[in-house]
């Protein structure tokens, strides 16, 4: 059996974008997810599923991206297993999507998917 495999820039619904650190909100910065001042951010959109990265993050700052959820309305939900050694995973809740934050060094990623 040979395997086929596909570049992901050949695929319909694949986008990346980067921000340098910035103390604003950049205008090309989608309105709809969070932004965290100071970081350099890189965002994956794949098919209706975004993944945002954060460098330099401490635990501090995903626990205030956590609250800051919570209070926009999204619920947080429990995992069977909420997190790994070194990482913290917190799902959230909210309608039809859901927001899973993954903190671990000082790399926090939130995920922003259709919830199933």
């Amino acid at each position: 059996m040979v395997p086929v495999i596909e570049a992901l820039e050949t695929h319909d619904g694949v986008t990346t974008t980067s921000w340098a650190p910035s103390a604003a909100r950049p205008s090309d910065y989608p309105a709809d997810l969070p932004f965290l001042a100071g970081h350099p951010a890189t965002m994956l959109s794949v098919r209706g599923s975004t993944t945002l990265e954060w460098e330099g993050a401490l635990p501090r700052v995903a626990e205030l991206l956590a609250r800051s959820l919570a209070n926009e309305g999204w619920v947080e939900t429990t995992l069977p297993d909420p997190s790994m050694p070194g990482m913290s995973i917190r799902p959230f809740r909210l309608g039809q999507r859901q927001r899973v934050l993954i903190h671990g060094g000082r790399l926090l990623s939130l995920l922003d998917t259709r919830a199933e």
